[in-house]
């Protein structure tokens, strides 16, 4: 019996540097040679990482001692066997397994978590991104093609990538992948209608303010609301707010304070309307539990003559519409709502600009409806 030849190959397509290359392992045997997948792709063997190093020669030395047990017992060699074999090797932890281990592991408000939660079943139900090795720019884009064949809204598909990539750069981090293939997707995934964003005008924060409300929940409902509109804070900051935080300086309450689900840190200075809020209820906010909070806002939208659906949010999305319709400036803005980029906050200044137009249309129709001179 000839004795196999096993080594590692990498990228017999020629496909590195322009793409990843793959590493696959070669088996010599009988004057044939048979290629078997290790799962890995990468520009280059120096982008492996330690984890992935330690797997391949686990690969190795697993199939050399099963060649080397055939020899001694006099055993046929199978192909079907060692192929068998890579499979079943792991290094004990896939992607779905990481990803939910590091969901576990954040601090993060409960809102947060269950948008993850729904991000691990829809990626269980999709089912073909498993393991590390599944990660691809293919993989990918076929992902965003299974999430559109679900009928879901755009923003909602944008939503899942924005996980995925999340949780991709955070195997980067802890050295399971070398690269994220988004790096090549750049502009490709849309983010969904702008006009989506909600938000109240000026004339509708006042009507909220002015309005008396006898019932003592939904009056809590309300001010909690009108803080978020003068302050920008997303409801899981909200929730943690204490005024014990905030230097207070020259009659301003000033402080450089972290998101609670991004850990990005943010400016924040109360404005007059939020410290009468404030000491309304001697400077402690009565937060409530989400859902009853969003529960209540409905209620209280009608109370105020106001007929868009209220809900938490839209109290943050007020408070950037009205910063940016009153010359505040783009990162200045990104730097009050604690985003990583001012293309987060262009949202907001895209609607302004909807807005903007649609009152040059209505002035257009006008003047081109008036009589003539005489």
């Amino acid at each position: 019996m000839r004795i196999p030849k096993v080594k590692v190959i990498f990228d017999r397509k020629h496909q590195a540097p322009a793409e990843p290359g793959a590493i696959e392992i070669r088996i010599s045997m009988n004057g044939k040679q048979h290629y078997v997948s290790t799962g890995y792709k990468v520009r280059s063997m120096n982008r492996l990482s330690p984890e992935q190093n330690a797997r391949i020669a686990a690969i190795m030395k697993r199939i050399n001692d099963h060649i080397s047990n055939c020899i001694a017992d006099g055993r046929t060699i199978s192909m079907d066997d060692i192929r068998g074999m890579i499979v079943n090797v792991d290094d004990g932890e896939n992607f779905i397994d990481f990803v939910c281990d590091r969901k576990d592991k954040r601090a993060i408000a409960p809102g947060t978590r269950r948008q993850y939660n729904s991000f691990v079943n829809r990626l269980e139900d999709y089912g073909k991104i498993r393991n590390f090795s599944d990660i691809s720019v293919k993989a990918i884009m076929e992902f965003d093609e299974w999430l559109h064949s679900l009928g879901l809204k755009q923003v909602t598909i944008y939503n899942q990538h924005k996980f995925m990539k999340l949780f991709i750069n955070d195997a980067i981090i802890h050295e399971k992948l070398t690269e994220n293939p988004y790096g090549k997707l750049k502009g490709k995934i849309d983010r969904g209608d702008v006009s989506t964003v909600e938000y109240l005008t000026m004339d509708e924060v006042r009507a909220m303010e002015d309005h008396v409300i006898d019932i003592p929940h939904l009056a809590r409902a309300r001010d909690l609301f009108l803080f978020q509109c003068y302050t920008g804070l997303p409801y899981a900051d909200l929730r943690k707010f204490d005024i014990n935080d905030y230097q207070f300086e020259d009659g301003k309450y000033f402080k450089i304070l972290k998101r609670t689900k991004t850990g990005i840190d943010y400016a924040s200075q109360l404005l007059q309307p939020a410290v009468e809020i404030l000491k309304r209820y001697k400077m402690v906010l009565p937060v409530m539990d989400l859902n009853r909070y969003n529960l209540y806002l409905k209620a209280v939208g009608p109370l105020c003559g106001i007929k868009k659906t209220l809900h938490s949010h839209m109290g943050r999305h007020t408070f950037a519409t009205m910063m940016l319709s009153n010359g505040v400036s783009l990162p200045n803005v990104a730097s009050m709502l604690g985003h990583t980029k001012t293309e987060q906050t262009l949202v907001y200044a895209k609607v302004l600009a909807e807005v903007v137009r649609k009152d040059f249309d209505k002035m257009d129709e006008i003047l081109r409806n008036r009589p003539a001179s005489q």
